[in-house]
């Protein structure tokens, strides 16, 4: 994941792509689709403040399964940091990743 802006983890860690381990038939390609640019919002519970995830990317978007059906695909992003004071705290958001076979 990639981070604009001034930014530190809490309670330790670092950031670091979402791991996906997808499943099929044997040999078959695999369509990743991601998010649009922009469309994912985290947010801070007890406050209105946002940060963007700008853009997503995956390491590999038409992943062939093995010859056991399956493959290891990792999504990760652009998180956009306003410049603006925002509070210090935990951000959320969810987001979707679709898989279909060719």
């Amino acid at each position: 994941m990639n981070i604009t802006g001034t930014v530190s983890t809490i309670g330790g860690g670092s950031p670091s792509s979402a791991s996906f381990n997808i499943s099929g038939h044997a040999n078959q390609e695999v369509t990743v689709t991601l998010p649009a640019d922009g469309a994912v919002n985290l947010t801070r519970a007890t406050t209105t403040d946002v940060m963007n995830v700008a853009t997503f990317s995956v390491s590999d978007a038409s992943p062939l399964l093995n010859a056991s059906g399956e493959a290891t695909i990792f999504v990760g992003g652009t998180l956009t940091v306003p410049n603006t004071s925002i509070a210090r705290g935990v951000y959320t958001g969810t987001y979707n990743v679709t898989f279909a076979y060719q």
